[in-house]
């Protein structure tokens, strides 16, 4: 029995081979797909031109950018491959600069610093790039140095595994927010972190400060890489001390763990003889006799008293050579704050 075409089972398979019914001259044939295809070909496009417009290399001549709807506003938004001017802020949200650490050296912009209370440091707006990471601050940022670190302003900032104690430096470290690139700080007794939170990265140390005996921060005032306090005495004699590398007593406030130039007052009142006193940077080894002098102070037989200041090099533990000579109704040396020389701070 003969079968209409709206019987017969659908396919989804379409090929060339396929076959149809088609009648001629009152006679039915049948035709596959690729003769139906190769009648229109001849009919729609008899002189082949059909491979020559698919083809790229045939493609020549120009079309303004305007008829291309968009186009021109897309390319605007691009940078050259070759660079060339901005304007705007490179928005890295979320990303990290791989190559940070290439032809860019470290440095320190702002952060500056207050000793909001005795027990709370605030970090002001600024940036700071170091480890191959950039983190910038667009506001202020306080933390207490008496509570274990948590994420934001006005809340702990001391890094898990480590409390507050008396007469220590504590290093105010930057860290990266990894999802946004955000900025945050943590205190660290050490200089570089053991603990990094979760969720972030360490940039680098762009300060630090140092507590008293109530486990305090030491009131001071931060310029630029400069540290002012009041002044704390490291020593005062009325003999002759022949040269030694000296620690600074625990009780004044120097940071340990860096190299930094102490600010060192110096003072000899009047007396009958000269006297003399010789600072020296804290790596300068007792068997150099005091050589490489950083700050010297005098007074001769007779004079008024002399006060003079100037900076010296500590080494990392908190040392400074000295040496009097001279018998002297009282010298005495003051340390009034540092220099942290070693911080890449630029204007």
């Amino acid at each position: 029995m003969a079968l209409r075409i709206d019987q017969l089972d659908p396919t989804i398979l379409v090929t060339g081979s396929h076959e149809l019914p088609a009648m001629k001259d009152g006679l039915t044939v049948k035709l596959t797909v690729d003769q139906i295809v190769s009648v229109l070909s001849a009919i729609l496009d008899p002189n082949g031109h059909h491979a020559d417009a698919f083809a790229r290399g045939n493609h020549t001549g120009t079309q303004a950018i305007a008829t291309i709807l968009g186009l021109q506003a897309a390319l605007d938004a691009k940078l050259p491959l070759s660079g060339g001017p901005m304007s705007g802020d490179i928005d890295l949200t979320g990303h990290a600069l791989n190559n940070a650490g290439d032809g860019v050296g470290d440095y320190l912009k702002g952060l500056i610093t207050t000793r909001a209370s005795a027990t709370q440091v605030s970090v002001a707006a600024g940036q700071i790039k170091g480890n191959g990471r950039f983190a910038k601050n667009t506001g202020t940022v306080a933390k207490n140095i008496n509570a274990t670190w948590a994420a934001g302003t006005g809340v702990g900032g001391m890094e898990s595994g480590f409390t507050v104690a008396a007469n220590l430096t504590y290093h105010l470290h930057a860290l990266r927010k990894i999802s946004d690139g955000s900025f945050d700080w943590i205190y660290s007794p050490n200089t570089t972190l053991t603990t990094i939170p979760a969720g972030y990265e360490w940039v680098g140390r762009f300060w630090s400060v140092y507590t008293n005996a109530s486990s305090q921060v030491f009131d001071y005032t931060q310029i630029d890489n400069t540290c002012l306090m009041a002044q704390a005495s490291w020593f005062s004699t009325t003999s002759t001390l022949a040269f030694a590398v000296s620690t600074i007593p625990a009780t004044v406030p120097l940071p340990g763990g860096i190299r930094t130039k102490a600010i060192v007052a110096l003072s000899i009142q009047v007396n009958a003889t000269s006297c003399s006193v010789a600072i020296s940077d804290g790596d300068d080894a007792a068997g150099n006799s005091g050589s490489g002098i950083s700050l010297q102070g005098s007074n001769t037989a007779g004079a008024s008293n002399a006060v003079t200041r100037g900076l010296v090099k500590t080494n990392t533990t908190r040392q400074l050579g000295r040496i009097v000579s001279g018998a002297s109704s009282g010298a005495a040396a003051n340390i009034c704050g540092w220099e942290d020389y070693t911080l890449p701070r630029v204007a």
